[in-house]
């Protein structure tokens, strides 16, 4: 499974944090990208894009943070086969607020919060046909 991290820089530290949290959970997982242009994906062939622009949008910049939001958004649209995952609950206010009405319900769109990230990794790895728990039986 090839994977994009998108996300803005105020913690950089969340970079490796995602990407541990991926390979740990998910096997075969290949992170081929990370970084905050969201542009970036239209040269990529992924299957997961982990999103994350709350640093943005809590620091202000609330209109960065929509803008980049809409773009994986419109390349989710592109990629019905792949997945986001909306990573913190700050993103997935800019989200809620400026980009879902916009686009409607979106079956290849998850929301994750901090409290369920192991959960819903397992559940993208179900959705993406993928093997999760490097010490676990197969998924499904």
């Amino acid at each position: 499974m090839r994977v994009a991290i998108i996300l803005d820089d105020f913690e950089p530290e969340s970079f490796d944090y995602i990407e541990e949290l991926i390979t740990d959970f998910v096997i075969n997982a290949k992170v081929v990208h990370k970084g905050r242009d969201p542009s970036a994906l239209r040269t990529l062939q992924v299957d997961l894009v982990i999103l994350d622009y709350g640093g943005i949008a809590a620091s202000g910049a609330w209109d960065v943070a929509t803008s980049n939001i809409k773009e994986v958004i419109r390349w989710a649209e592109d990629h019905p086969s792949s997945l986001v995952l909306i990573w913190t609950e700050m993103t997935q206010r800019v989200y809620k607020s400026e980009v879902e009405e916009q686009f409607g319900e979106m079956n290849n769109i998850m929301l994750v919060g901090h409290d369920d990230q192991v959960d819903l990794l397992e559940k993208a790895g179900v959705w993406l046909g993928a093997r999760h728990g490097k010490d676990q039986d197969p998924v499904g």
